[in-house]
């Protein structure tokens, strides 16, 4: 996937749908003024974006997800650190709008290392919106038969 718009930094992500469970194995990030790579980050052996399986479908459902994270930064040498993410589930069907419209979502809390996100995500759509660190909404979509 790619996120970002014009004068925007960018970013290259590389994910995988493994059927109840979507993970990202690495993420490049450009800059806005220069188009240049300024961050380079894999994650072994890969790092949760969402899980929706069954068990963490449920009203205060929490897990721990663990993996080893290696930052490349430019100008800098690589950083390689054992990660582990608690994620929560908040809430099963909150009404959330965004621009591409009003969605009823699972309402997912991650909490990893000194940062907190939420995400809401829609079962058949994905994920609308993402808040903590930056702000992401979904801005429009179409279903296909």
């Amino acid at each position: 996937t790619k996120k970002g718009d014009t004068g925007m930094d960018q970013s290259i992500s590389w994910q995988i749908d493994l059927g109840d469970k979507v993970v990202r194995y690495r993420e490049q990030s450009f800059s806005a003024t220069t188009g240049m790579l300024t961050l380079d980050e894999h994650w072994n052996p890969y790092k949760l974006h969402i899980d929706d399986s069954a068990a963490h479908l449920v009203l205060n459902a929490t897990w721990l997800e663990s993996y080893e994270e290696t930052k490349l930064a430019t100008g800098v040498q690589a950083v390689t650190t054992q990660e582990r993410d608690r994620w929560s589930v908040i809430a099963l069907a909150e009404k959330v709008t965004v621009p591409a419209g009003t969605f009823y979502a699972v309402v997912f809390q991650k909490i990893g290392g000194t940062s907190s996100k939420m995400y809401w995500y829609v079962p058949g759509l994905g994920k609308v919106k993402e808040s903590g660190g930056q702000l992401e909404e979904l801005v429009s979509s179409e279903v296909t038969p």
